[in-house]
């Protein structure tokens, strides 16, 4: 897999110029030795509260801030000060959507794609493409005023592909959007995907993430506290995971008997007919313990695995964090 996208040892100190302060706060340091790569064909999510150093990754990685340290590399070359080819290859969905409200749809679009430097000729016939592409086609000639907020989110994202960037970066893509409007837009962040762009996505909806991102970077006070998959932070955070069998027939001793026995098993715990197991590796154990549980005579009705979300992931990084804090 070819990786798009390198950080290395990214840091930005901002300066402050007040004069009665204290010395130590003269230097702030919005980022602090940022590291991590994204692949190509990739959607890459980076977490974390406000002021974690979130939207200045994105600034230095776009050209809009020069980091103070570190290197960025965009397909292999480094990009320093004058970044004006790396830059032509960047889309931009800011959380404000920025559309002229009293411009019709197509002339948005006619009117950003001109910054593009796209030729006349194939700017009229790209626009078709990219409505057609969002799903409004049919409001080409609409004013954008008039757009649905879930619109005007999708004609953003219209101009934010418009010159057929090979990386996306999206700031909060369904913030304020209602449930329906929020689904169409993941899709059509899904199917960017599927054309091999490289996808960046900053955002504090946990669950939008989870859904789409295939990694995730959590960001807090300038420093990487943790990336990987969902299913790696999952493990590397939770000792145990929580897996419900419920039975047709009587628990019997010899079923709890054998559940003592795997060595897999941490702990459970028999409700009624069910059966609440905590297990260290819920993928590869739980074959087994369904195994074990057949042959002492289980009649197994239903299997749910309750898996930690990217929330619960998030929420126990973030209290251990505030627990070494305290601790030192």
């Amino acid at each position: 897999m070819n990786v798009s996208i390198e950080l290395e040892n990214l840091s930005k100190v901002f300066y402050n110029k007040q004069k009665k302060i204290d010395p130590r706060e003269k230097e702030i340091w919005a980022l602090d030795g940022v590291s991590f790569s994204v692949n190509e064909g990739e959607i890459f999510g980076l977490l974390g509260p406000n002021g974690a150093g979130k939207t200045t990754t994105i600034r230095c990685i776009a050209g809009v801030l020069q980091p103070t340290k570190g290197v960025i590399w965009i397909n292999g070359k480094e990009i320093g000060p004058k970044q004006h080819e790396a830059r032509k290859k960047m889309g931009f969905l800011t959380e404000n959507h920025g559309s002229y409200e009293h411009l019709t749809v197509y002339n948005n679009l006619k009117f950003f794609g001109s910054f593009y430097g796209i030729d006349d000729g194939y700017l009229e016939k790209r626009i078709d493409e990219v409505l057609d592409e969002i799903g409004l086609g049919e409001r080409k000639h609409m004013k954008a005023g008039k757009l649905s907020k879930g619109q005007k989110q999708r004609l953003a994202i219209a101009r934010a592909i418009l010159h057929d960037p090979q990386f996306v970066f999206f700031d909060e893509p369904t913030s304020g959007l209602d449930p329906v409007a929020s689904v169409k837009v993941r899709e059509l962040i899904l199917g960017l995907k599927h054309k091999n762009r490289t996808l960046f996505i900053n955002s504090h909806n946990l669950d939008e993430v989870q859904k789409i991102c295939d990694r995730v970077a959590i960001l807090d006070l300038g420093k990487i506290k943790r990336i990987g998959t969902p299913n790696e932070l999952r493990k590397d955070l939770f000792k145990s995971q929580e897996v419900v069998c419920t039975l047709k027939n009587v628990i019997s001793e010899g079923i709890e008997q054998s559940l003592k026995q795997l060595e897999h098993v941490k702990q459970f715990r028999i409700e009624g007919n069910e059966i609440h197991l905590f297990l260290n590796d819920i993928d590869e154990t739980t074959p087994i313990v369904v195994e074990q549980l057949v042959k002492h005579g289980a009649k197994i009705l239903e299997i749910k695995r309750k898996i930690q979300s990217l929330e619960d992931i998030y929420m126990k990084l973030m209290k251990n964090d505030e627990k070494n804090q305290g601790d030192k």
